[in-house]
């Protein structure tokens, strides 16, 4: 559009636009104005606040303005809306507290009197929630901020302190920390600080669970307790785990675990191959949020024409033909970029300083002298013009007029898919370190996240191989035994495996919440496997014998610490926020393919490569081994007889 002798751009004001030739009418459904405020002062910064605040509360009501509809985008309400999330998923989260409370009140009263359930369950849930607290204490001791997403803090520990039950408690507790540790590490400041301060609880934690619960539970520990004698009748659930230890064991149950892996992993290669790589602004906030509509709202005109800014910080002598052709060469190869539009679409402004010079020269031209370039007219161009902050100039000692630095903005388009922005973005950068005469870098206040959606596929399947190793090494620590920690080992890469592609058949999108999600989840899943495994190496017999004491020893406590965890984390499913949603997502994923793999397919296959007996006088297994009570067998039931 012509003003004052400029062309003025104003394709990123208006979208869904119709264009009359004759009448040279143009007529818009959507505007879009951009504001800039210069708030670097204390009166400054509240005086934008309070502007913004009133206008984004003035679009929440439909009815302020009768032919207009309008939406606001702002950092400042954008972080206002991050907050209301987290609130609402801390209010949700409390009905989850409740739920859990239930379920441990009613697994400790069934080993327990009402007086003493009363000190085992306070001591149970206090012991993480004091650990929760100094760990807050000690990350805003560090200096370290605070972000929404650490509310989850307290009942993600509540959780995974339940599931870490059983003799091989050392060892999940490890793995768990371990997991969230590497998570620290991920680019993405609010979840490495969300995995920081989750490690430390749970470092904290398993310290409390020996200094201040173990001691409460012998104390509270009932005397006139009898053990069940060996020569009772096998229970009912007794004789259906027999059967189904039977199962596991016999040609039946190896075909049937065959088939569900199949058609397990067929739906998990479709998943993962299906799924996107991409990042979507609006999963930050509650889908009930006006910004949503107002990003929603911006997405044609980011698809017709997208800004992306270059400085330019070592610009060209325009009097040097041979170094402006050079220049011209690389706005010709950033315009043929995938992405970027073409045909001089880029607004630079040198092109109508040209004009401008060349007008102002037109006497000597007329008289014959050539015309040369120059920034000479710069000064009295930029006063013409507004001074808008294009360029930043100088001048010199001999009156000549030096530019320092300049800043174009290439047009991209289809750029409303984060996915299309990083790559473009990725090969911009390419042709500009090839430039490197000019000095030229890209600037976007999204490229943080930009870069990392360009890794997220390898940095996950970095991140999970880490993970796992380490998972491996502290499983052999104490598990001295290298068929159990292969089995381990796999059985986790399996579960991590079918949890990303679960992830996708549910929605999900493969961007940086659900890397670090399936990064914890790595160590949630040590949680259903170690334990099994470690019992199954403990034990004697044949195989059958095997799995039927390891699954009478901890089938029912991984079930209910399962629940637990379902119980503590289904609320999160109703709260608005994606980052939250995913969470819990993956929670109630990792549990159920979890449960699967440790109670159905490790059995199995713990039976089928370890098909020999161990009898009573055979050495342990295992470098570590606790005996249940003097010279008494893990197994003294004939299975073959019920």
């Amino acid at each position: 559009m012509p003003y004052s002798g400029l062309d003025i751009f104003l394709g990123l004001h208006f979208s869904n636009v119709d264009f009359n030739p004759p009448t040279h009418r143009i007529s818009s459904r959507s505007l879009v104005l951009w504001y800039f405020s210069r708030s670097d002062t204390p009166e400054g910064k509240l005086a934008f606040k309070d502007a913004i605040d009133e206008l984004f509360e003035l679009s929440k009501n439909s009815s302020a303005f009768e032919n207009v509809q309008f939406t606001i985008f702002s950092d400042q309400v954008a972080n206002r809306e991050m907050i209301r999330g987290a609130i609402e998923a801390t209010t949700l989260m409390t009905i989850g507290f409740f739920l859990l409370l239930t379920q441990v009140i009613i697994v400790i009263k069934r080993l327990s009197t009402i007086k003493m359930t009363i000190y085992l369950v306070a001591t149970s849930l206090l012991t993480p929630m004091a650990a929760t607290i100094a760990s807050f204490g000690a990350i805003c001791w560090m200096g370290f901020p605070s972000f929404s997403i650490q509310c989850v803090t307290p009942f993600l520990v509540l959780g995974i302190v339940i599931v870490d039950v059983g003799p091989s408690i050392t060892i999940t507790s490890l793995t768990n920390i371990i997991a969230f540790g590497i998570g620290f590490f991920t680019p993405t400041p609010q979840m490495s600080l969300f995995c920081l301060t989750a490690s430390l609880a749970l470092l904290l934690d398993y310290i409390f669970t020996y200094t201040i619960l173990a001691p409460i539970v012998f104390l509270c520990n009932d005397p006139t307790y009898q053990s069940v004698p060996k020569d009772e009748t096998i229970s009912k659930a007794d004789t259906w785990l027999a059967k189904y230890s039977r199962f596991v064991c016999s040609l039946k149950g190896r075909l049937v675990c065959t088939s569900v892996l199949i058609g397990m992993y067929a739906l998990t290669t479709y998943g993962v191959m299906t799924m996107r790589t991409t990042f979507e602004p609006a999963k930050a906030f509650p889908s009930n949020s006006k910004l949503v509509d107002s990003l929603s709202n911006i997405k044609p005109v980011f698809n017709t024409y997208f800004p992306i800014t270059v400085i330019v910080n070592n610009p060209p002598n325009i009097r040097n033909d041979i170094e402006y052709n050079s220049f011209n060469n690389m706005m010709n190869r950033l315009e043929k970029v995938p992405g970027i539009r073409g045909d001089n679409r880029s607004l630079i402004f040198l092109p109508q300083y040209e004009k401008y010079d060349r007008f102002r020269n037109v006497v000597s031209s007329l008289l014959g002298d050539k015309y040369n370039r120059s920034y000479d007219n710069l000064p009295s161009w930029m006063d013409a013009i507004g001074n808008p902050p294009l360029v930043k100039y100088h001048i010199g000692e001999d009156n000549k007029t030096e530019v320092t630095s300049f800043r174009l903005t290439l047009l991209g388009k289809g750029m409303s898919e984060w996915a299309e922005r990083a790559r473009a973005m990725q090969h911009i950068r390419t042709v500009l370190r090839e430039e490197k005469q000019f000095n030229a870098t890209l600037f976007d206040c999204d490229s943080a996240i930009l870069s990392i959606i360009l890794t997220v596929g390898t940095d996950l399947i970095g991140s999970i191989a880490v993970t796992v190793v380490c998972m491996a090494i502290v499983c052999f620590v104490f598990i001295a035994n290298f068929n159990a920690v292969a089995v381990i080992t796999s059985i986790i890469a399996s579960i991590c495996y079918v949890l990303v592609g679960g992830l996708s058949l549910w929605g999900a999108d493969l961007d940086p919440v659900i890397q670090v999600d399936v990064l914890l989840a790595t160590g949630f899943s040590v949680d259903y496997t170690a334990h099994v495994a470690y019992n199954y190496f403990r034990a004697r017999g044949s195989p059958q014998e095997r799995v039927y004491s390891s699954l009478a020893e901890m089938a029912m406590p991984m079930c209910e610490a399962g629940l637990s965890t379902f119980l503590c984390m289904l609320p999160l499913i109703f709260v608005p926020t994606y980052a939250i949603v995913c969470f819990a997502k993956t929670v109630f994923l990792v549990v159920a393919i979890g449960l699967l793999h440790g109670l159905f397919i490790l059995p199995v296959v713990l039976a089928l490569f370890s098909r020999n007996s161990i009898d009573e006088k055979d050495g342990p297994p295992a470098a570590i081994t606790f005996s249940t009570a003097a010279d008494q067998p893990l197994v003294d039931k004939d299975l073959n007889a019920v």
